[in-house]
């Protein structure tokens, strides 16, 4: 049995009839839609209203430091170096003792580096008292 098509004639009176039903669903939706609008706003703005229990609601807020962690890797470098001249000697090289905390902040006169000469160097010939090139007691 094979299928038929239907004919041109019967194919707009379905679409016809769909645009039909479609359009008096559209109307009676709109019609009921404006008979029952004060209930359904009601419902709705019962929804989204806040009660007279519970007006508008707030959250307490209290001062603290403000902190912005970035996380990143690198080498930071500073905008402005001062170089440090090294005392001269005459045979030997110098060798660092101490070495301020890198990063420290630091102002004019302050100790930044404790250097001690070498055996041949303070033997030969001590420039300064008590042997260190840096000078002036406890520095050494």
């Amino acid at each position: 049995m094979a299928h038929e098509l239907p004919s041109r004639k019967s194919r707009p009176r379905k679409m016809l009839a769909r645009w039909i039903l479609i359009l008096t669903a559209m109307v009676l939706g709109m019609g009921a839609s404006l008979i029952y609008r004060d209930a359904l706003w009601s419902r709705v703005t019962g929804v989204l209203a806040a009660s007279d229990e519970d007006p508008v609601p707030v959250q307490k807020l209290e001062k603290s430091p403000f902190q912005l962690n970035i996380p990143a890797y690198g080498e930071i470098t500073g905008l402005e170096s001062t170089p440090v001249p090294t005392p001269s000697t005459r045979g030997g090289g110098l060798k660092v003792a101490w070495l301020i905390t890198e990063g420290s902040f630091v102002k004019e006169g302050d100790v930044i580096v404790v250097g001690t000469v070498s055996t041949a160097a303070t033997t030969a010939a001590p420039s300064t008292p008590f042997g260190s090139p840096f000078g002036g007691p406890g520095r050494r």
